[in-house]
């Protein structure tokens, strides 16, 4: 379960992609969406991760940062508080780095951990994994909304459960998937018997050389078909706006709309491919 900004932009979409960085904070402080489907608890305070790309005088800055309070074993609420602290750091940071730059790709992400999923920082989005093909090398940078069947996917992966969340053993075999040969939207395809709420995602493919490539996933599994909370916590938003494609969690594009960000939307359904061409 998350908050999460995942999104691509160029030229004066790059401060567009800025704004919706600083809402996540706020979103992950104060989620009704969540609050509905918990009996109350309405915050994302179990980590935090981004992965950003940015481009300034033509060279492309990569940085990746995971982080969670209760690595220093701090208590449940302690670190809930610190992790709600070091997120809104992080998005003023991340914001102003952002800022100014030719081009951007940004995967921000807000946890709220499964009551059986470990905790720690190495277990905050995004999760990087390495694609090895005959010719070339790929980096992928995964963030995920939904639930998935973890056991299953153990078992077909072969990894420790409980040293895993069920999004880092996603990624795991999406990256074999890849490296067999299947293109993105077919690897997730066949990942799809997997899920147990929905397969949200933002993936970053970065490869030596060539501008990095989004990918934008929205699924709402059909287990949750009947039930209006979840539906409403998981729905898949597309923003657009002139040089910006992203992917906005619900609560995000309620608060984009509050402060009048002037943003297109639409439900996103189904996989995007958004290359620096297409934006």
């Amino acid at each position: 379960m998350c908050r999460m900004v995942a999104g691509l932009a160029r030229g004066e979409g790059v401060e567009a992609l800025a704004e919706l960085v600083l809402l996540l904070p706020d979103a992950a402080s104060n989620d009704p969406y969540l609050a509905a489907i918990t009996g109350g608890e309405p915050r994302h305070c179990h980590g935090y991760g981004y992965f950003a790309a940015i481009r300034r005088s033509g060279a492309w800055v990569l940085s990746y940062e995971r982080f969670d309070a209760a690595d220093a074993g701090l208590g449940e609420e302690e670190a809930c508080e610190a992790n709600l602290a070091a997120l809104r750091a992080a998005a003023q940071r991340l914001a102003s780095e952002t800022r100014g730059a030719e081009a951007a790709l940004i995967l921000f992400h807000a946890r709220r951990a499964g009551r059986k999923e470990p905790r720690g920082g190495m277990n905050a989005h995004p999760f990087h994994e390495v694609v090895e093909l005959p010719s070339r090398r790929l980096e992928i940078y995964l963030v995920h909304n939904g639930g998935l069947d973890k056991e299953r996917l153990v078992e077909e992966v072969g990894v420790v459960p409980d040293a895993y969340t069920d999004t880092h053993v996603f990624a795991i075999l999406l990256a074999r998937y890849l490296s067999m040969g299947l293109g993105v939207g077919d690897a997730i395809e066949k990942a799809k018997p997997y899920v147990k709420s929905a397969l949200d995602l933002g993936i970053a493919i970065i490869e030596p050389g060539e501008n990095p490539i989004l990918y934008l996933h929205g699924y709402l599994s059909p287990r949750i078909s009947g039930d209006k909370a979840r539906q409403a916590y998981y729905e898949p938003v597309l923003v657009e706006a002139p040089g910006l494609r992203a992917y906005v969690s619900s609560t995000i594009r309620d608060l984009a709309r509050e402060k009048g960000l002037g943003l297109r939307e639409k439900r996103l359904e189904g996989l995007e491919r958004i290359e620096m061409s297409s934006i």
